[in-house]
């Protein structure tokens, strides 16, 4: 179907060849203006084509931190190359690639040290070339309790005025079942076998006379911290303190030092003085030791020797035919003669009686 502006060229066509006539005829064929008019008239009457609206293309408006191209300066390339393509398409930012957040290990808590208790041990040494049975009692084992064995079970030591004589080591020791027995203090060799030195026994002031001014005291208080004392030249005991507690002597350290001061502390006796078998007890902060000197030693000597051992304090015990040891109820060191006193101490492998242990887990509250 034609369009109006094929209809007005087809019309305006049909006029011109009305106007200009037959024209003429050269050459066999219809010219105008020196063109064939066929052509010319399909040349210029043609209906003409639509020409398209123009289209308006947005101008991008420069960035507001970039300055005209012409406005930077010479020396900028760089920036010049920055400047964004108003027509080119959005470029996507890229999204920084999330971070893997590492949790930190957990720390482990560690486990609290275990703290090895040594209980009662013995064994058999010479030290300053002197043969002698050592026992070392670890005082921070929460096993390790003390006492003091009397003859016969008696419940007090022997005075003038009240006495059950005395009684073999071997019976004593083999009734307290402890992890080691060791003979006491002095005693006297008349029939009343009077004990001569002062005692507490689980807590229990048992025995009380002039001995607290003279020789050397020892004691374990309420968590089996050691001390001694030499009441004629330092304080009195702390008796009401004492869960045990023993006088003799003479004093053997003080501070780590021989400390030999035998009148000052009242002893005279020549059996005391010279040499002769000994037992002795001394200390450091952690540890306590029973000593039984195989051989007749000096005072000088007892001293040297347990200063070699560590001890802080120490101090002798009756000796001579009094000296005895027991360990784990076997019999170490037979006693010469019966006694009045002994020291028995136990441990986790020889526990203490029942009705001791209450008694002792009380003294310290």
């Amino acid at each position: 179907m034609a369009t109006n502006e094929d209809s007005w060229g087809l019309l305006l066509r049909d006029l011109v060849i009305r106007v200009v006539g037959v024209g003429a005829v050269v050459g066999g064929g219809l010219w105008w203006a020196g063109v064939p008019v066929d052509k010319w008239l399909r040349t210029h009457l043609t209906a003409p084509k639509p020409i398209a609206a123009p289209v308006d293309r947005p101008v991008a408006k420069p960035a507001a931190d970039t300055p005209p191209e012409d406005e930077l300066p010479e020396d900028a390339p760089a920036a010049k190359a920055q400047a964004p393509d108003p027509t080119a398409a959005p470029v996507a930012t890229p999204k920084p690639a999330p971070v893997a957040t590492t949790r930190p290990a957990p720390v482990a808590t560690p486990a609290p040290k275990k703290v090895s208790h040594h209980g009662v041990v013995h064994a058999a040494k010479r030290v300053n070339n002197v043969p002698i049975q050592l026992v070392t009692i670890d005082l921070h084992d929460p096993a390790v309790v003390g006492t003091v064995v009397l003859a016969k079970d008696a419940p007090h030591p022997n005075t003038a005025d009240s006495t059950v004589g005395d009684e073999e080591f071997t019976a004593m020791a083999g009734r307290a079942h402890a992890a080691v027995a060791i003979n006491g203090t002095f005693f006297s060799k008349d029939d009343q076998k009077r004990v001569m030195g002062n005692m507490v026994r689980q807590g229990a002031l048992i025995k009380f006379s002039q001995w607290d001014h003279d020789g050397t005291t020892f004691w374990l208080g309420r968590d089996n911290r050691p001390g001694m004392t030499t009441p004629k030249s330092e304080a009195a005991p702390p008796w009401q303190d004492a869960w045990l507690a023993m006088s003799c002597g003479p004093r053997l350290l003080k501070g780590g030092q021989p400390w030999l001061q035998p009148a000052t502390e009242g002893f005279r006796d020549s059996h005391v003085l010279g040499a002769a078998g000994r037992s002795a007890l001394g200390f450091d902060q952690d540890r306590l030791m029973l000593v039984s000197f195989e051989a007749a030693v000096t005072l000088a000597d007892e001293a040297n020797v347990m200063k070699a051992l560590g001890c802080r304090e120490a101090m002798n015990l009756d000796g001579g035919a009094s000296r005895s040891l027991a360990v784990g109820g076997r019999v170490v060191v037979p006693a010469g003669r019966p006694l009045t006193n002994i020291m028995a101490f136990y441990d986790a492998k020889h526990p203490a009686p029942s009705a001791m242990l209450g008694a002792f887990r009380k003294f310290k509250q």
